[in-house]
């Protein structure tokens, strides 16, 4: 297990970008501690993260993101997405592409 600022420090992203994605349930730690509320990540969480990033990267906002299933969307599907989220309305489409392409 990794504290919150090594797992940062390893997947170049910000504390607090990382507090925001559990707010949101967009990035769950793996662990919080119950008397101090510490975070605690695994390394296995990387490519969950990535693929966020990834997302992101590709112009979806964090409400697109978190809408789809992240762990269904295969690291080379993640570039094509783009071309079906690019709306609010294509959400559904992105969906059922994410789950097709990892079939």
């Amino acid at each position: 297990m990794l504290r919150i600022g090594d797992f940062s420090q390893l997947a170049q992203i910000s504390v607090r970008t990382l507090r925001l994605y559990d707010e949101m349930g967009l990035f769950k730690p793996a662990q919080i501690d119950r008397f101090t509320d510490y975070r605690y990540y695994n390394v296995e969480q990387l490519a969950r993260l990535n693929r966020i990033l990834a997302l992101k990267d590709l112009g979806l906002s964090l409400e697109q993101i978190k809408q789809l299933r992240v762990d269904d969307v295969p690291l080379a599907a993640v570039s094509r997405i783009a071309i079906y989220c690019d709306t609010p309305r294509y959400m559904t489409q992105c969906a059922a592409f994410c789950r097709s392409a990892n079939a």
